[in-house]
């Protein structure tokens, strides 16, 4: 009993969870980000020694994913990550400080950025310091509290660097009159170079009570709240001055806000500026750069962190991705809500009267409502142009050129950053995906969230998005999503147009309804739209993949198609298609003909492939015998091996064994094997080469190879063998002709001796001796010498032979 409870204690000492963390990261500006997600119900160790550090989850067997660590990012700051015993080790490349935290739900976020950024980081404690954050005291109640969890409040002051106007020697330290914030333009006027200020924060006593102001949004008692009474209200602006910068060096120290004390230059949100005339732009060489440097947005005086993620941010409406960028503001991308059903004219009008004002001044809101409204009724053109007429390029704008951009060219090349926002749960979802130039996994994208947006914009724009929508399903191999959104398009009133139903004969293809598909491609392909080509080569893609024939009118359109669109980006998938189907209709002399007239991009190793098996398969025998007999040298090459061994075959049926075997001779031996070793043989035996033929047929075993080694004998005159091959085989009219050959041989010897002896001699005797060893074969012969020489002598002395010497 006592060994089994030191074997239990043993194995509960030690990790008894096996748990698969993935290790992601991305690049920002001025810090790169690791982001892990956590083991559940667990704390995590933190250390960092030199120019590396090391994340741990103790008592868990981890196996931490980092396949995809440099995916995203360089090698600048982070130059390796690797997974080691228990323990994730990462190589800092740079003279960097590091922050870490855990962000709701089990996210925990590795930061490394330049020392200069941040002052007091986690490296601050030392080259081999070990530091445990934990999790937060919310959910402490969950895990072991043997590692201490985080502390609220740090054990020293902490001295968090930011940036103050100085005021002039002119300007009053402090207001004096009741107007005390002044002009915020006489303000700006009197501002000298910023200088850099602390704010010194000392550690409240654990049990001292704080402020309703001060208490954090997920209280846990409940009984107090966070609204101000006259009890605490500041008696003047300095009493809420000081408040203020109170409580935000409280949240610094926390780590929930980062101090900037850049001001907006108006009301409007304005990062990164970029010229969209020009197409200039920032650092980044992105049209869409407001969106993804959210965190350095010059209209931000506090912008929220993961620096110490507590569960009130994500009520404060901080949601990441997995790769740790803030998801945008679900206002952003709200497209339903730039326009009204029906009201286009007023709204263009209206917006157009509002967009100069006095002196010729620009009025951006109604710029930007403008360009809006463009964009909603589906105008992307409008809206770029529009959007071209101030530099000023902020989210919104960059917003609406995403948008505008999708819908006017479907191009991507702008606005593939916006796919790294996929994942989020708001109606960006469905511009990212669209933005998407190579989806590589349907657990990348939100497809609900995409959907959702799908159903809230106007049937109008959703005629335009849904099929692409629904092409970005498909190419996740998510078909449900696909389905779902084509059929958002179900409750218009108008025919759907040519690109819905394009895309509506995929989704049915991807379900397995191919008659319906069929269907659907031949009404696009014969409407004339711009859509029409792209259902027509489709259309014949399927007909070729199903053996199926092609009709030649079918074929004559795409010839038309070719013409047509010959300078276009589909030219030589039109080309393609206008050959196969003419080879599919039986018109194999004009297909060889259009492919020796084609471009080499046209010519491709497939189709050859392709149009060399429709004609072994579909094409007469005068036909097939025209392009089979003298084939092309550069066609030879490119022809499937199993292609090659179908056409031997015809050409030996069809009594052409000399080109058969020149075109078996191609093939590569390990290849289909035994299919080649029974043509081979039949080839010897058309050749007349029994001896080859009985050989190939001994190499495999088989009902094939039985008959043609009963052929091989039957052709050397081994009638008797062949006969009992062919029994065995259950042919027995092949049976019953070689006894009769052998009755027949027989009667042939009875009735003259001479000829027999003399046919047996000149022809059976070799071969019937290729199975018996040299001695015998040599006996054989010298027995047939001695034989046709007494015949000989009989002749000679016959009397009706002698010739009277007086004569």
């Amino acid at each position: 009993m006592i060994r089994h409870v030191a074997l239990l204690l043993a194995l509960l000492s030690g990790p008894v969870f096996a748990e698969t963390v993935y290790v992601r990261a991305g690049d920002h500006v001025g810090f790169t980000r690791i982001v892990l997600n956590a083991v559940p119900s667990s704390n995590f160790d933190y250390a960092r020694t030199g120019g590396g550090a090391s994340i741990r989850f103790p008592g868990f067997d981890v196996d931490y994913r980092v396949e995809t660590v440099f995916e995203k990012i360089t090698r600048e700051r982070l130059s390796d990550v690797r997974s080691e015993a228990d323990a994730l080790l990462l190589e800092i490349a740079c003279q960097c400080d590091t922050r870490i935290s855990y962000q709701e739900p089990n996210l925990v976020i590795l930061e490394i950025f330049e020392s200069d950024q941040v002052e007091n980081a986690t490296s601050d404690a030392g080259p081999a310091s070990q530091v445990n954050l934990g999790f937060p005291e919310a959910v402490l109640d969950r895990s072991s509290r043997q590692t201490g969890g985080l502390n609220r409040f740090p054990p020293e002051p902490v001295v968090v660097p930011i940036e103050l106007p100085q005021r002039t020697a002119a300007a009053p330290a402090t207001p004096t009159n009741d107007n005390e914030l002044g002009n915020p333009a006489d303000q700006a006027s009197k501002q000298e170079d910023p200088v850099e200020l602390p704010i010194l924060v000392g550690r409240p006593d654990r049990g001292q009570t704080l402020p309703p102001s001060f208490l954090p949004l997920d209280n846990q008692g409940g009984a107090e709240t966070r609204t101000l009474d006259a009890a605490v209200l500041p008696e003047s602006l300095n009493d809420l001055q000081q408040q203020l910068a109170e409580q935000i060096g409280l949240a610094a120290t926390q780590g929930v806000l980062n101090p900037k004390a850049a001001n907006p230059p108006n009301g409007r949100r304005v990062s990164s500026r970029i010229d969209p005339r020009d197409g200039s732009s920032n650092a980044n060489g992105s049209r869409i750069e407001p969106l993804l440097n959210r965190e350095n947005r010059q209209g931000d005086n506090l912008s929220s962190t993961s620096s110490v993620i507590r569960s009130n941010i994500s009520i404060q409406g901080e949601r990441l991705t997995s790769e740790g960028l803030s998801c945008l503001d679900e206002e952003l991308f709200n497209v339903s809500t730039w326009g009204e059903p029906g009201a286009f004219d007023e709204a263009i009008s209206s917006y157009r009267e509002q967009l100069y004002g006095e002196f010729d001044a620009l009025n951006k809101d109604a710029q930007q409502a403008l360009a809006k409204s463009y964009a909603y009724y589906g105008f992307g053109a409008e809206a770029l142009q529009t959007l071209s007429l101030d530099d000023g390029w902020g989210e919104e704008e960059a917003a609406i050129y995403a948008v505008a951009t999708i819908l006017e060219t479907g191009a991507v090349q702008d606005v593939a950053d916006l796919a790294r926002f996929a994942e989020c749960d708001d109606p960006s979802a469905i511009w990212s995906i669209l933005a998407m130039s190579a989806p590589t996994s349907s657990d990348s994208v939100n497809a609900k969230a995409a959907l959702r947006a799908l159903n809230e914009l106007p049937m109008h724009l959703r005629a335009i998005v849904a099929p692409e929508l629904s092409n970005r399903f498909r190419a996740l191999g998510d078909v449900r999503s696909a389905s779902l959104a084509m059929r958002t398009l179900s409750r218009a009133k108008d025919e759907p147009s040519a690109a819905a139903q394009l895309e509506a004969a995929e989704v049915r293809l991807e379900k397995g309804d191919e008659a319906g598909a069929d269907d659907q491609l031949e009404t696009v392909a014969a409407s004339g739209t711009l859509e029409a080509p792209l259902a027509l080569i489709r259309l014949i893609e399927l007909k070729a993949a199903n053996r199926e024939r092609v009709s030649h009118d079918m074929a004559v359109l795409a010839s038309a198609y070719a013409q047509e669109f010959r300078d276009s980006e589909i030219a030589d998938d039109l080309n393609k298609a206008h050959i196969i189907a003419l080879s599919r209709s039986g018109d194999f002399l004009e297909a060889f003909q259009a492919l020796e007239e084609s471009a080499k991009s046209v010519s491709t190793p497939e189709l050859i492939a392709q149009l060399y098996r429709t004609l072994q398969e579909d094409a007469p025998d005068v036909t097939f015998l025209q392009k089979a007999l003298g084939l092309p040298e550069p066609h030879k090459g490119q022809i499937p091996a199993r292609t090659k061994l179908s056409m031997s075959e015809r050409l030996l049926t069809l009594g052409f064994s000399d080109e058969a075997d020149s075109l078996i001779a191609e093939v590569d031996p390990s290849i289909a094997p035994r299919q080649q070793q029974l043509l081979r043989g039949q080839i010897h035996l058309a050749k007349g080469f029994y001896r080859q033929a009985l050989a190939a047929a001994e190499t495999f075993s088989g009902p094939e190879f039985d008959q043609l080694k009963a052929d091989a004998l039957y052709a050397s005159g081994a009638f008797e063998e062949a006969a009992d091959l062919y029994a065995a085989l259950g042919d027995d009219a092949a049976a019953e002709e070689a006894e009769g050959r052998i009755q027949s041989e027989l009667q042939e010897a009875l009735s003259d001796p001479l000829t027999t002896s003399a046919q047996s001699g000149g022809e059976n005797t070799p071969t019937a001796a290729d199975d018996r060893g040299p001695l015998s074969q040599a006996e054989s012969l010298i027995s047939g010498s001695e034989d046709l020489a007494n015949e000989l002598n009989q002749l000679l002395t016959a009397p009706e032979l002698q010739v009277d010497a007086g004569l």
